[in-house]
This record gives structure tokens, sequence and C-alpha cells, in this order.
């Protein structure tokens, strides 16, 4: 009887203690004086990071790093977001997820004793691209819900998943983006986009670096997902052209890139789908897959994931003026495509030509299974964005919640599967003579590869390979490591697949960016491939 009754007293104390947290954090509405996604109302960076730091004070569900400043001087923050014994042990779920992203002397047995102790990890990145202000906007609610909810669906987040949340990749882009805005809001300029790159040095390239590192955020990126964390699963979110579906969620469309693990594949499709799921599950118009975007090229930060052995995902809502609500003119279901879908930039052209009209109607409202229920047009704002954003991640959250001990399973097997198919040949390694045209040009090529996870060595003395001899002081990447895939892919000369060749209807025939990226070609570096 007395043992009830403690239990009960600790049950009261704990809820009391919860409901005072929740409490003590205002919501974001409450702390920036207006709702979150509100038309013509933007949260500038530094209210987002002040927000952030203020539920890291509150909230024993969260803890904010910054792990460094921008290009310009502004903070670059990680939220890491679970329940309090997760944050209590982070140290050792990190040597796990160490251990599994790099199993050379790891058997079955043993990664199952680890996958036992740890937790997924789910790192999420928001509006690399600055103009596409809904994501970082909307991690501000995200962040209040998984720090103060109670609910059985939460608890089972928080317990099963370590959540990495970068609110925004661009934070020098982002106070450029709302400082134009705010200046020219209610102006005849309200719809102009800025005359300026928003990022000081790449501007929209800024998700083109993630192989060659040249920027500071990309750096700061690339270190906490192949140096630090390395994740099971990430999540970059974007925004897309306005003039068909409401949001792009995996499956990607063909061709996909040969050398991805084909789990990679599979697990894509299996969390794309749950991030489907959850937005018809709301009722939600407008949601694709399958189209748009290819599996194939390897620019931007999520799909260099791929080869490191971690789901990469991607989500593209469309978007609004910034702040400002877009008007589309409606139409009726079954209409078919008319012509190919805007992309971005020219979506952006057409919305400042004559911002007082509405643009057209969409040109593609046939209902198919991946596309089953169109989007047909009328009033877009901010708080849409912002709703299939939220949406769309605790989909994703919750699937990764519930298939965890799979998702760390799989990522260990890929990593021993590239190990062995290294040490199987064709190729072996790669080598690098030390006589070089620009020696410089091979510093900086090993210095990213080795930035990426992977493993460089140089040889103490003379060697022979594939019958040829090589110097000492060569440098030499042998195949026989996890991020095989990684080096392959970065070293190989790539061929983009012959549309022929596959089912009518199936391939995107263009490449949807870039078609080549063999650095020893790019940088004129010399390399031997060794079989």
């Amino acid at each position: 009887m007395m043992q009830r009754a403690l239990r009960l007293v600790i049950g009261l104390v704990v809820l009391a203690a919860l409901s005072l947290q929740a409490q003590t954090i205002p919501t974001p509405a409450e702390f920036v004086g207006h709702p979150i996604g509100a038309d013509k109302k933007l949260v500038r960076w530094e209210k987002i990071v002040e927000y952030f730091q203020l539920v890291d004070r509150a909230s024993d569900r969260v803890l904010v790093e910054e792990l460094g400043k921008t290009t310009l001087g502004n903070p670059f923050i990680l939220a890491i977001i679970s329940a309090p014994g997760n944050l209590q042990r982070l140290e050792e779920l990190k040597k796990i997820q160490r251990q599994l992203a790099y199993p050379y002397e790891l058997d079955e047995a043993a990664a199952e004793q680890l996958i036992a102790r740890g937790k997924p990890v789910l790192l999420i990145t928001c509006s690399i691209h600055a103009s596409e202000i809904g994501a970082n906007q909307m991690s501000l609610e995200l962040l209040h819900r998984l720090a103060t909810e109670d609910s059985p669906f939460i608890k089972n987040i928080l317990d099963n998943v370590v959540f990495l949340l970068v609110p925004s990749f661009n934070p020098d882009g982002q106070i450029m983006v709302v400082d134009w805005y705010n200046k020219n809001v209610d102006t005849e300029y309200e719809p102009s986009s800025m005359p300026w790159l928003y990022h000081h040095y790449v501007g929209h390239d800024n998700n083109r670096d993630a192989f060659m590192l040249t920027q500071v955020e990309s750096r700061l990126v690339t270190k906490l997902l192949y140096q630090d964390w390395f994740p099971q699963v990430y999540l970059d979110e974007h925004q897309m052209g306005a003039q068909g579906a409401r949001i792009f969620v995996p499956p990607f469309m063909d061709p996909i890139n040969p050398n991805v693990d084909s789990v990679i594949w599979a697990e894509n499709n299996l969390l794309g789908f749950a991030m489907n799921a959850a937005l018809h599950e709301k009722g939600l118009t407008g949601v694709t897959y399958g189209q748009m975007y290819t599996g194939w090229w390897r620019g931007a930060f999520l799909m260099e994931a791929w080869w490191h052995n971690i789901v990469g995902l991607l989500t593209e809502v469309a978007s609004a003026r910034v702040a400002t609500p877009l008007e589309q003119e409606k139409t009726e279901p079954g209409v078919p495509a008319r012509r190919p879908e805007m992309d971005f930039e020219e979506f952006m052209r057409a919305m400042e030509r004559d911002p007082s009209k509405p643009i057209p109607a969409p040109q593609d409202t046939i209902a198919r299974a991946n596309y089953p229920r169109p989007w047909l047009g009328g009033t877009w704002r901010l708080r849409d964005i912002v709703d299939y954003d939220q949406v769309a991640t605790f989909g994703l959250l919750d699937a990764v919640a519930n298939h965890g001990v799979t998702l760390m399973k799989n990522h260990y097997l890929r990593g021993r599967r590239a190990i062995e198919q290294g040490k199987k040949g064709n190729p072996y390694a790669y080598v690098f003579p030390p006589a070089q045209h620009d020696p410089g040009a091979l510093a900086e090529l090993l210095e990213v590869m080795h930035f990426a996870g992977v493993e460089v060595h140089q040889a103490e003395q003379a060697f022979t390979a594939d019958g040829k001899e090589y110097p000492a002081g060569s440098y030499v990447i042998l195949l026989a490591q996890p991020f095989r895939a990684y080096v392959k892919d970065l070293l190989e000369v790539q061929k983009y697949p012959d549309v022929r060749q596959m089912p009518p209807g199936t391939m995107r025939e263009r490449p949807y960016d870039v078609t080549g990226w063999t650095l020893p070609l790019q940088m004129s570096v010399k390399s031997v491939e060794v079989k």
C-alpha cells in the first residue's frame, strides 16, 4: 500500500514538473509577437537563435550547441532533441554511431548488442537556400512541440530517436532575405528578389558545395555528418516553384546512381512514403513523389549521404512570395500537362513580371498513383508551407522511431558490404603519385576526401600494383572501407544513362543538374585505378 502511494506521489511530482516546464516555455507566437507563418511576418535569425537558447535553458529534452560561426560571423547552431535519459548519455550514443559506421572488426552479433544500446539518429537541415524560408520559420513550432508536449506520440519519438536539428543551413542569407523583404513589404517592390547573393560567395549554389566543401557552412554540416554523428537518416528541407504540386517527398525518379547501395533506395522509399502518408492523413493536397528530382547526381548534401550509407531525403514545398500570399488561378481535376512545370528560377521571374495578377492555373491535375489528390490552384501562404513542412517532419520522426532497429542494422550492414566489396577489387585502390603537375590540387583533393570521412594512406616505401611501380610517398585510397561508394563515385568517370534503354516515361531525359564530377579530371590530378 505504501509503495503504491509512493509511486503515485512520484508520478504526480513528475507530471507537475513537466507541466511547469511547458508553462515556462512560451509558444513561438508569444515569443515573437505574431503567429508563425502569418502573412508578411518573418522571424529574423537572431530571434530564432534566442528562442532555441531559451528552450535549451528551460527543457531537459533539448541541448543547443553553436557549431561555429558563419561566413559573416553569425552563430551556426544545432539543437539535439531527445528524451532526457538519452541526452545524458550522448557520448556513449555517439561512440555507438561511429562503431556502426566504421564496422571493420564488428561482427553481426556485436553489432546487434550495440544496436540494442543505441538509438537511431536523424538529422534535419532547413533552408539552405535562404529565400526558401518556410522550414526555418517552422523549426520554432517543431522545437516547441517536442519540448513541451507529453502525448504518447511525442514520447515515442523522444524515447526512440536522437534528433539533430539545424534550423538554418544559411543564417547569413536568412538575415539578408528577411531584411530585404521587411524593407520592401507593402511597397511596389514587395515581390522583388534581392539584387545580391544570399550566400556571400556562392549564392544559390551553396547546395552544390557538398563534395568540394569550399564554404564554412558546408564544412560545419559535413563534420556533423561524417565525423561526429553518422546519422542513419538525413532530411534536407527545401522549397520549389508554385505552379503545380504542393510538396515533393521521395521516392526519387530515375535514373538512379549505380554506386548507391540498393537498400538506400528501399529505405528512401519507406521513409518517403511515411511522410506521404502523414500528409494525406491530414487531408493535404498536391503531394507527389517519383517526379522532377532524380537519384543520379551528387551536388546536394542530402545526396552525398547516399554514398556514406545514410538514407538521404529531400522535401520540396511550393513557394509563396516569401511571406506574401500567392494567388493562382483555379482549374478542374483531370487537366493533362500542357508543358513541363516551371523550374524555380523561371517561377520567380514569372512572379516578378506582374505580381498583381494570379499566376497561371496548374497544368497537371490528373490523379495518379504518385499524385492522387492534385493541387487545383487558389491562395498559397507561408503558413501553408509551415504546415506542410511540419506534418512531413513529424511523419518522418515517427517512422524513424518505429523502424529504428532496422535502420541501424542496415546502416551497419551497408558499411560491412562496402568493406567486403573493396577487398574483392575492381577497383581495389586509387593511387596518387607524389609527382603532380599541381601538388596543391592533389593536397586539396585528398583533404576534401578525408574531411568527408574517407581514409587516406601514404606509402612508406615503394610498391608495385597491377604490375606498375610506385614510389614511396604515393598516396593510396583503399576501397576496402565503409565509404567505398563515395570514393568510387568521385574518382571514376560518369556516364549518364541512355533514355532509350529505359521503359518509356520512366526516366528524366536530361540530367536534373550536374552531369559529371570526376575530381581528378576537374582538378587536373593524376590518379591511377588499381584493379
